[in-house]
């Protein structure tokens, strides 16, 4: 059975859960709330860096997918609290009302896990063990609902995404994170230039235009006009992200996806734009945090003779590398497009070394057994990540295996290759994935 909202340890109530502490209400009959909330859930959350100014990194998140009035417009407040298991201390968490054309009614709030942690840590996992209280409060009427984390650790991210399909019905596949249970996924559409935030940079409209749950077996998603039933329709040039979330869910349903019955969630995040033109498929990096860092890489099986298109960022030159018992590089082909040539570089051991002069468009293949690394400079300066054919690269390898590797943007500001560089995506629906953390601890994607 789901888990459901406790007010002892017996009680197990419905997914909606209504409480009234109007005036009076304690000496009389019970009185119809005016505050409503709808499956409330506590979950492990790993987030990717991402565009909508989300922050990233793995968090607990908690609140309720709909309460009503919502905070935006309806006035509710609403904080979360617990009991620290290990020193027994009451801890308080803020949470923030949120509003979008999908989840009107919204309501969240983060805490970021600590790392290391301290045995008595509010934010150590460790210490949320007992029920969160969420209390929201609406002039003169209050409410209360109750939930617990459930699961152990944080889920890790989808691999492999690959973008195809056509300009009107992109298609988004990935593979499954390696060795985890998944549950399902869940695919979430904001429109960019719906986000709104507050006074103090909280989100408190996302923009989201769809949602939509797959189970475990589903791994890619077409975007359809059918999916967009909010009253905001799919249109060309307007930037889009999309969220892709692989799912754990508390009683292991493959079927029951909402938030309540989630209790792990990880969210990688793609950019895109309806174009006219595709040049094919493109092979997009994940997004990870390991040790505060960003990291950018694929994970995707390849063959000889077969060209893989590949999107990094905007930047003035890249760093391609193959991961440890990749296949090598055969060959190269850059972009059209650029004012003047691009500088291949080698790598000798010790340094760079120029190897040749390189127009977009020229195939370019690397001598005997390939290459583990490259170079590319000379891209025109200011080139705008969210251009639709900013800087997509064609390439071959030297034999079959997977594709591990990475891909490092070299900038004005970092010369040196750098890990923590946007990296810009690619094809018909091209943007890019942007690290930019807020400074809210609310500040946090929506259902």
């Amino acid at each position: 059975m789901k888990e459901g909202f406790a007010v002892s340890p017996s009680s197990v109530l419905s997914n909606v859960f209504l409480v009234a502490l109007t005036a009076g209400s304690w000496c009389g009959p019970a009185v119809a709330s005016a505050i409503t909330v709808s499956d409330p859930y506590v979950q492990w959350y790993n987030v990717g860096p991402n565009n909508l100014d989300f922050q990233s990194g793995q968090f607990i998140r908690y609140g309720a997918t709909s309460v009503v009035p919502n905070g935006p417009t309806g006035g509710t407040t609403g904080y979360a609290t617990t009991v620290n298991a290990a020193t027994g201390n009451m801890i308080t968490f803020g949470m923030i009302g949120q509003s979008s054309p999908a989840t009107p009614n919204f309501f969240t709030g983060l805490t970021r896990i600590c790392s290391p942690c301290s045995a008595s840590a509010n934010n150590n996992p460790a210490n949320l063990t007992n029920p969160f209280t969420f209390h929201y409060t609406n002039g003169a009427d209050t409410a209360t609902v109750q939930k617990s984390l459930a699961g152990t650790a944080e889920i890790p991210f989808v691999r492999s995404i690959t973008l195809s399909g056509t300009a009107q019905a992109p298609t988004f596949s990935w593979s499954p994170p390696p060795g985890t249970t998944v549950n399902g996924y869940r695919i979430n559409i904001y429109q960019n230039n719906l986000e709104t935030f507050n006074s103090n940079h909280q989100v408190i409209d996302s923009g989201q235009v769809t949602t939509k749950n797959v189970g475990p077996g589903v791994t890619s998603y077409t975007v359809t006009p059918a999916d967009f039933t909010h009253g905001v329709a799919l249109a060309t040039n307007t930037q889009y992200t999309i969220e892709i979330s692989a799912l754990q869910t508390r009683d292991g349903s493959t079927v029951v996806l909402n938030n309540g019955n989630v209790s792990a969630m990880s969210r990688v995040y793609s950019n895109f734009q309806i174009l006219p033109n595709s040049p094919g498929p493109i092979n997009l990096p994940t997004t990870t945090v390991q040790n505060g860092q960003v990291t950018y890489g694929f994970n995707l099986t390849v063959a000889p003779g077969v060209t893989y298109n590949i999107d990094p960022a905007s930047a003035i030159g890249y760093i391609y590398r193959t991961g440890a018992g990749d296949p090598n590089f055969a060959s190269v082909t850059l972009p059209t497009g650029n004012s003047g040539l691009f500088d291949l570089l080698l790598w000798n051991g010790t340094q760079w070394i120029s190897e040749t002069k390189l127009a977009g468009g020229q195939l370019f293949s690397f001598a005997g057994s390939g290459v583990n690394q490259f170079e590319v400079l000379g891209i025109n300066p200011g080139v705008d990540p969210e251009n639709p054919l900013a800087f997509i690269t064609a390439v071959t390898f030297e034999g079959p295996g997977n594709f591990t590797g990475t891909m490092t943007p070299i900038t004005d500001a970092v010369p040196e290759p750098s890990t923590w560089a946007m990296m810009i995506l690619g094809f018909l629906c091209l943007g890019y994935i942007g690290l930019r953390r807020s400074p809210s601890a609310t500040t946090v994607s929506a259902a």
